[in-house]
C-alpha cells in the first residue's frame, strides 16, 4: 500500500479535470467515498477515488494510471459491481455530474454504493444518503415485501392479509 494522502473534494474535482484535458473520450462513474465527498454528501476526505469506467474507446484507463503518478492519488477501478450484483437500470439512476473534456463524468447509482458498503468498515452510509436526499423514490428491491390478500376457504371470514 502506497503512503499517498487522503484525498478531499477538491482533489477528486482536480483528478476529474485533469482527466477531461487528456482528450480521450470516455464514461466515468465516481462510486464509493469518493461520491459521497465529492457530492457533499460527507464533508472530509477518503482514502481514494473509486472510479468505474465504462465507455474507453481511447484507452482512458491508461491515462487514469499516469494520473494516479502524477497527482500522487490512490485512484482505484472498483465499483459496487465488485462486490454483489447490480440491480437493474443502475446506470439509468446514476447521477450526471458534468462533462469533463469529452469524458462524461456520473456518480454511481446511490443504491448501489449503499448496498455495497460493508457496515463495519463505513458505518452510517445509508443514513447519510438518506438524509442528504440522494434516493429519489424508491426502487422494487429496496420496497418490502407486500403480502397479497388471501382468499377465506369455505365458510370462513374473509382476513385482509396473511
Amino acid at each position: 500500500m502506497s503512503m499517498r494522502q487522503r484525498v478531499g473534494r477538491q482533489d477528486i474535482e482536480q483528478f476529474l479535470i485533469q482527466l477531461g484535458r487528456t482528450g480521450q473520450p470516455g464514461r466515468l462513474y465516481v462510486t464509493g467515498g469518493a461520491a459521497l465527498v465529492h457530492k457533499g454528501i460527507r464533508p472530509g476526505e477518503t482514502l481514494d477515488i473509486d472510479i468505474q469506467i465504462t465507455v474507453d474507446p481511447a484507452n482512458l484507463s491508461t491515462q487514469v494510471a499516469r494520473l494516479k503518478q502524477q497527482l500522487n492519488m490512490n485512484i482505484e477501478f472498483a465499483s459496487p459491481g465488485d462486490f454483489m450484483p447490480l440491480p437493474a437500470q443502475w446506470e439509468a439512476r446514476s447521477a450526471f455530474i458534468r462533462r469533463y473534456g469529452q469524458i462524461d463524468a456520473f456518480y454511481f447509482d446511490w443504491y448501489s454504493i449503499a448496498l455495497s458498503n460493508r457496515p463495519e468498515v463505513d458505518k452510517g452510509v445509508i443514513a447519510i444518503l438518506l438524509a442528504s436526499g440522494a434516493f429519489s423514490g424508491e426502487p422494487a428491491y429496496a420496497r418490502p415485501h407486500r403480502q397479497q390478500p388471501r382468499s377465506a376457504g369455505p365458510g370462513q371470514a374473509s382476513p385482509e392479509y396473511g
